[in-house]
């Protein structure tokens, strides 16, 4: 999955970085400078994972 962020978007790239997307640097979409963001199937799986079990550990 991929997300683009103004640079100067900072709670927007806070989120991206709490929900596991990593920056993939600087890039040009739709003629405008942005920040694009990835986020690896890998890394949603184990975040998924790991968030279900801190989920059923509280309860």
């Amino acid at each position: 999955m991929v997300a683009v962020v103004y640079p100067d978007n900072l709670a927007w790239r806070r989120i991206l970085k709490t929900l596991g997307f990593a920056s993939d640097g600087p890039c040009e979409y739709k003629g405008a400078r942005v920040e694009r963001y990835v986020l690896d199937v890998g890394a949603w799986t184990a975040r998924r994972r790991h968030d279900s079990s801190r989920a059923r550990s509280t309860q």
